[in-house]
């Protein structure tokens, strides 16, 4: 055993791949990113070419061997394991040898809606077999969608596999998933950890095309000769499948026992807590499936669309000169604005406008496939109003979640841990806090999902005596914000929320529609 040893975390998410190298002791050494976009080919699909990730991983791990100044190499390197972790419910079709055979339907596709409604009367059964309701995001209605729609490649399939399962076999040869995954399948008995035969049954899925299940944290298998060639990994290096996204997440932000509550603001965003058992709620609003530590289970609500819809926001203006709520275009122009510097200016100009956005409001619901319009625009609005009103948006959506988890049996302390891209703007976490009405404490973690899962690995690698102490070494001299809520925002963020239940959902409208 070394001191000096090494865990690649390699976290693949919906629109970046990372390859984190961190210490034995957890310090992040290096960061290398691969970014890509899925495809949006019709309204409500989302998909993505499979191969991208693939790709993706081999040159992120390239680049952190690279950056390992004094590593040994393929000969004798000093990465102990590769620790896979990734976003969840995705579903690629992959041939007997583990090729992809078809692209791969995204988490937030919602092309199976119609086949959802068709399982409405089981949803008692669904969800207390599984933890989960059937919904387009979960795992199996896209297979189902697979078998009707892409008959030949659904008989064609090996296994119709995750994000996770495909990039473990590009390293290992092995095809396996980790419970923490198999939870948002809607086919994994949430009591037994086993793949539910009725479930199966009810679905009409081939048991055949689901891999062999795990539990998170455990070896998945080593490194190929071949993937040691492509990539550099000294062959036989274990490879660790630390858990899905939002479990690590809320690994990294220390919400590792029952009680604390974390909020993860990524593409998505999702109210997190920690149970020694199963938690279901009679209303089915809250969604329980498997952590990632062995027997815990993982309490979640969440928002589908959060840090996806501020992206968006802020390209509406990255092809623009620089903005601001003052600028103004300089004679003859200036270069176009990157989408970093457009982010930064917005981010600047949300901090001018005051809580409540001056009256503007985003009506929308924060699903997958989200339509809305923004009110009380004037000729005075700024970006910042708009985009404060998106996160205000956001917070608010959290915030009924976190209700519901309450409701649901869960509820954890005071203090809500912020974590996810979206938690670096200290500003967010201001109106967290401020809508909550809870205090919310983020902690300079760095990239958090991958910092779960190096514990995860760290503890069930021996490093440390468990994952509380694998955490407390790996934050022991990060320093730790806490906002607290300003009264008089909440009770106006109160107001905020009464209003966005008022107008419900606002109805779709296009040139197309008749109208009399």
């Amino acid at each position: 055993m070394r001191a000096d040893e090494r865990l690649l975390v390699i976290d693949t998410g919906s629109s970046s791949i990372r390859g984190v190298l961190y210490s034995r002791r957890g310090e992040l050494l290096h960061l290398e990113r691969e970014t890509y976009s899925p495809d949006f080919t019709e309204e409500n699909h989302v998909e993505q070419d499979a191969r991208v990730w693939r790709e993706g991983l081999i040159r992120v791990i390239q680049g952190c061997i690279r950056a390992d100044e004094g590593g040994e190499g393929v000969e004798g390197g000093r990465i102990a394991a590769a620790v896979l972790t990734s976003a969840r419910s995705s579903v690629i079709p992959l041939d007997a040898s583990g090729n992809p055979i078809g692209r791969a339907l995204m988490w937030r596709d919602g092309r199976t809606d119609d086949i959802c409604r068709e399982f409405e009367d089981e949803q008692s059964l669904i969800y207390s077999r599984t933890g989960i309701t059937m919904n387009s995001v979960v795992s199996a209605a896209k297979m189902i969608w697979f078998r009707r729609e892409r008959p030949e490649v659904y008989e064609n399939a090996g296994k119709l596999a995750g994000i996770q399962d495909y990039l473990i076999h590009c390293l290992t040869g092995v095809m396996v998933t980790d419970h923490s995954f198999a939870g948002r399948t809607g086919l994994m008995n949430l009591e037994s950890r086993c793949w539910d035969s009725d479930m199966i049954e009810l679905f009409g899925l081939d048991r055949t095309k689901l891999c062999e299940l795990i539990e998170p944290g455990c070896i998945c298998g080593g490194v190929t000769e071949e993937a040691s060639r492509l990539t550099g990994l000294r062959s036989g290096t274990p490879v660790i499948s630390a858990g899905g996204d939002q479990q690590c997440a809320a690994l990294g932000a220390g919400i590792i026992e029952a009680g604390r509550t974390g909020v993860n603001t990524g593409t998505g965003a999702y109210v997190l807590e920690i149970s020694r058992h199963p938690v279901l709620d009679p209303n089915r609003r809250v969604f329980c499936g498997a952590a990632a530590l062995p027997r815990l289970c993982m309490i979640e609500a969440g928002v589908e669309s959060a840090g996806s819809l501020y992206d968006w926001f802020v390209g509406l203006f990255s092809s623009f000169s620089p903005f601001s709520p003052r600028s103004r275009i300089s004679p003859g122009g200036s270069r176009p604005d990157t989408r970093r510097d457009t982010r930064r200016r917005i981010n600047r100009a949300v901090e001018d406008s005051p809580a409540g956005a001056n009256g503007v409001v985003l009506a929308a619901k924060l699903n997958s496939c989200a339509s809305g319009a923004f009110l009380n625009l004037r000729p005075g609005t700024t970006a910042g109003d708009m985009a404060r009103a998106v996160l205000e948006g956001i917070a608010c959506e959290l915030k009924d979640a976190l209700e519901l988890m309450g409701e649901g049996g869960a509820g954890g302390d005071d203090a809500v841990r912020s974590s996810g891209g979206m938690s670096k703007f200290p500003l967010y976490n201001q109106i967290l806090a401020d809508v909550f009405g809870r205090d919310v404490l983020h902690g300079d973690w760095g990239e958090s999902t991958a910092l779960g899962a190096w514990v995860s690995a760290a503890s069930s690698l021996g490093f440390y005596a468990d994952a509380r102490s694998a955490y407390n070494e790996a934050v022991s001299s990060v320093k730790e914000t806490r906002f607290s809520p300003r009264r008089e925002n909440t009770a106006k963020y109160e107001g905020l929320r009464a209003f966005r239940r008022s107008i419900g959902t606002l109805p779709k409208w296009s040139m197309n529609d008749q109208c009399d």
